[in-house]
């Protein structure tokens, strides 16, 4: 128990700093490992902003936990475009999937139900001559 008048006990201690960066580490969000750890994010942020050698443990844990975010995902053509993943099974992945979308293309192109090419239509109006413009309205006059 502190002494009256000495403020706050602390309530992210040494512990709860390491389950949070360990949690981080392991590809959870920023918001699911500070609820986990049972504090708020914007406590999390705060401590990071006031303590240079937590922030830093934290960026550094912020880029492992994404290195495991992204070994999780399966190796398909998401992988192959999207982090940039060479394996053998993603390049067959996106090969294939590519080849099947260039097909359908050709596919679409010829076959008979194919629109014809679009027409351009003049939507510019034209201006009313002088004979065909309607006459001003009538202004009512309040009293």
């Amino acid at each position: 128990m502190t002494r009256r008048g000495r403020g706050r006990p602390p309530t992210f201690i040494d512990a709860q700093r390491t389950l949070y960066l360990d949690l981080i580490t392991e590809g959870l969000s920023l918001d699911d490992a500070a609820t986990r750890t049972g504090i708020t994010r914007q406590w999390a942020n705060r401590v990071a902003a006031n303590d240079p050698s937590f922030n830093t443990a934290r960026e550094l844990a912020k880029k492992e936990g994404k290195r495991a975010r992204i070994d999780r995902l399966p190796h398909d053509e998401y992988r192959y475009n999207h982090h940039k993943c060479r394996c053998t099974t993603c390049r067959t992945a996106a090969t294939q999937a590519r080849t099947g979308r260039r097909t359908k293309e050709t596919d679409d192109t010829t076959s008979p139900d194919t629109p014809h090419p679009p027409q351009v239509i003049d939507m510019r109006q034209r201006t009313p001559t002088r004979e065909e413009s309607t006459p001003p309205p009538l202004l009512a006059r309040a009293s």
